[in-house]
């Protein structure tokens, strides 16, 4: 369905990078993993985005990084403004009967992972979720502060630009010796990438040769 709403926040996030917290139609449901088409009244073509936010929440959330002319559009746009979505598409991530999730994410592709993440802590599920999140750099890590304030997440941070040495964190790329250094026996966990093209082709690679 197609609904006509407001954005109630924006939240900075990182220098490119900003959360539109948005007014959820009556009605609305969807589950971590959707996807909604939006667009604003002046844009004729709706794009895609993830949702960031979980079903329990009061606000669709979507958080969008600058890169290019639509997206640029909506950094324009403030609390108030009206704005056009249409969804929830997609396939939401699965509650598999298992208790263990790992997830390999490159930058906004945190964004549904963020919002499963935060479903299973309201659900209070007995459950463990690891996360191996790629960024550029440390000014592009999203979330870190939330995530860090969870008691079922374990996140695995990769910075793959990074001049300077940042604690708790990796300066590589994702790579099955660092995913192997912080998961035991891979087979028991439900695995999913999500990020870049390119970048899930090599991660499924990984996720095949270990499982």
């Amino acid at each position: 369905m197609k609904y006509k709403t407001t954005i109630t926040k924006i939240i900075n996030e990182t220098y490119d990078t900003k959360t539109f917290m948005i007014k959820k139609p009556a009605n609305f449901k969807y589950e971590p993993g959707h996807f909604c088409m939006i667009r604003t009244g002046e844009q004729e073509i709706a794009k895609p985005f993830s949702l960031s936010s979980s079903p329990h929440e009061k606000t669709l959330d979507f958080t969008i990084k600058k890169v290019g002319e639509m997206t640029t559009k909506m950094f324009e746009l403030k609390k108030g403004s009206e704005i056009i979505i249409e969804g929830p598409f997609g396939e939401p991530f699965k509650k598999e009967n298992c208790n263990k999730y790992a997830f390999i994410a490159g930058g906004t592709g945190i964004d549904p992972i963020y919002g499963f993440a935060k479903n299973m802590e309201h659900e209070n599920k007995n459950v463990q979720i690891t996360i191996f999140y790629s960024s550029k750099t440390l000014d592009d890590v999203l979330f870190k502060k939330n995530f860090d304030l969870m008691k079922k997440v374990k996140v695995i941070y990769f910075l793959t630009n990074e001049n300077k040495k940042i604690n708790g964190m990796i300066n590589s790329r994702i790579n099955a010796e660092k995913i192997l250094e912080n998961i035991e026996k891979p087979k028991d966990w439900k695995w999913k990438a999500i990020g870049p093209s390119n970048m899930v082709v090599d991660m499924n690679k990984i996720i095949s040769k270990i499982t």
